[in-house]
């Protein structure tokens, strides 16, 4: 039975040349958060990744920009084509903590007068979790 697509966040990533941080940080939105779509734009990568990486996450969208427009752009860009209420907004090298989305959707459902929120991450290359 497939899981049923998320209607209340969307994920958001800009990429440029980091294809073996987005696998590590696809995979793992992948294992805890497989039913929230991912929404990814590649700034004008000189390079390929080595795999498929619309195989990691079940959700996953990626589009590759032929030229480079910087990070800002392409996160506007992103959220302007998420199709949820609520867009989290990651790097390409960190993910949040397991079961963070259900809480943070809950939270800011209940205080509508709040525009913006942090999670705490998970920094796969500093091997911790920060604010």
């Amino acid at each position: 039975m497939a899981l049923p697509t998320s209607k209340t966040l969307s994920v958001v990533i800009t990429t440029k040349n980091r294809w073996s941080e987005l696998e590590r940080t696809l995979n793992a939105l992948s294992k805890d958060y497989p039913q929230y779509p991912v929404l990814i734009i590649d700034d004008g990568s000189e390079q390929r990744p080595d795999s498929d990486l619309t195989q990691l996450h079940p959700r996953v969208e990626i589009e590759t920009a032929s030229s480079s427009a910087g990070l800002i752009v392409r996160r506007n860009q992103l959220a302007q084509a998420a199709q949820t209420p609520y867009v989290l907004s990651l790097d390409d090298d960190s993910y949040p903590v397991s079961g963070q989305f259900d809480q943070v959707t809950s939270w800011m459902d209940s205080n509508v007068d709040v525009l913006c929120s942090s999670l705490p991450i998970f920094n796969p290359i500093k091997d911790r979790f920060q604010n």
